[in-house]
């Protein structure tokens, strides 16, 4: 029995836990020493065996809960010293199986391009959103001018942002190059912004590992999107998006 729950398991007292015993059944193991996976919890009732997914679950990439599962399809029993040490290697992210010898010739995967979207609130230039999202690395930075795009045009650096005449986040997103695969969109004003902030909120974004929308954990009014979801993001907004898709969503906790 495999469950998927709506949030990640904390501790043995949590939802799916507490439901394996009160169905009369027993955890055999909770967490794993490897990350992904290290929120894996193997339990039974009778005769079935129980796994309560991690995140990881919805990874293509080999992660901790598929060394489980490869020993479940072999019929191979596994015991919580067989789960520790399966996490002596440590971190799984770069885990794969061993390519093919021309592959050691080809370019590693590029990192994911993130570009800025920021949308000015009034005549001000936004300079403190712009400068944070140049110095995290973004590129392009785009800004939409909510009004006297003429001013606002010359008082942002030159060479270094796409100043755009108009508000509408659609458009702002239409005009970034093919291969952005993600957006940073920030309204000017926000609070506490920073280079660090924005770094934050970059190096979470992997939709490989379920984080194609990434936000700050007391707020869903900036944040990262993928591309994929572009056109959804321009037609509802960044908080009526995460509502929607609450399982593409990862909260980062900032400073």
């Amino acid at each position: 029995m495999l469950i998927a729950g709506a949030s990640a398991t904390v501790d043995r007292r949590d939802v799916v836990p507490s439901a394996i015993l009160r169905a009369g059944g027993a955890i055999d193991h909770f967490g794993m020493p490897a990350d992904p996976g290290n929120l894996l919890l193997l339990g039974h009732v009778g005769a079935a065996r129980v796994v309560n997914l991690p995140g990881c679950a919805r990874s293509a990439k080999p992660n901790g809960l598929d060394w489980v599962l490869a020993r479940f399809a072999a019929g191979v029993p596994i015991r919580p010293a067989d789960v520790m040490r399966m996490g002596a290697s440590g971190l799984l992210k770069q885990l794969g199986a061993r390519p093919p010898e021309s592959a050691w010739l080809e370019p590693p995967a590029r990192d994911a391009r993130i570009a800025a979207l920021i949308q000015a609130a009034g005549p001000e230039a936004p300079l403190a959103e712009v400068e944070a999202a140049l110095a995290a690395g973004l590129d392009p930075v785009v800004v939409l001018a909510a009004a006297d795009y003429g001013a606002m045009a010359e008082a942002l650096p030159p060479c270094e942002v796409i100043c755009i005449d108009g508000t509408d986040a659609a458009a702002g997103l239409d005009t970034l190059p093919e291969d952005v695969d993600a957006a940073l969109l920030l309204p000017a004003g926000c609070p506490d912004i920073s280079p660090e902030a924005v770094t934050e909120l970059v190096k979470a974004f992997d939709p490989d590992e379920g984080r194609a929308i990434v936000l700050p954990k007391h707020g869903n009014h900036w944040g990262v999107v993928a591309r994929d979801l572009f056109r959804r993001v321009g037609k509802s907004g960044l908080a009526a998006l995460a509502a929607e898709k609450r399982e593409a969503v990862f909260e980062v906790a900032l400073p």
